[in-house]
């Protein structure tokens, strides 16, 4: 049973995701600046083969200044995705100092889209 759930569960995580990054995208303040990325998956095996444990590490980048921050997350803590949001609101309060500056560039806008992200500067682990 365990295997044959992950492309399940990939997907319904895959989905909140989205939503999550729309959010951040749609966002008056930030327009943009932040992203979450999934960086990689895993699944465990339980030593009693009674089922499987999924996890997956997530990576929220400040585009403006290249600062990131990364995190393992299981499947309930996406689920109920209140993790995420702390998450990433510690990454936006506590690491990247953006309330020390009002963002003035529109993330959004065709101009930046299309920049890659830039090299990571700094990585903190949460």
């Amino acid at each position: 049973m365990g295997k044959y759930r992950f492309p399940k569960i990939n997907h319904k995580v895959n989905k909140i995701i989205r939503e999550l990054n729309e959010s951040l995208k749609q966002d008056s303040l930030w327009k943009g600046r932040f992203e979450l990325r999934q960086i990689s998956k895993k699944c465990y095996k339980f030593p009693d083969n009674s089922g499987y444990d999924f996890y997956w590490l997530y990576r929220v980048y400040d585009k403006k200044t290249g600062k990131a921050a990364q995190k393992w997350f299981n499947e309930y803590d996406i689920i109920c995705s209140w993790h995420l949001w702390e998450f990433v609101n510690n990454f936006i309060v506590k690491f990247s100092k953006v309330w020390e500056e009002i963002p003035k560039i529109d993330y959004n806008s065709p101009s930046y889209i299309d920049k890659p992200i830039p090299q990571i500067t700094e990585l903190f682990w949460m």
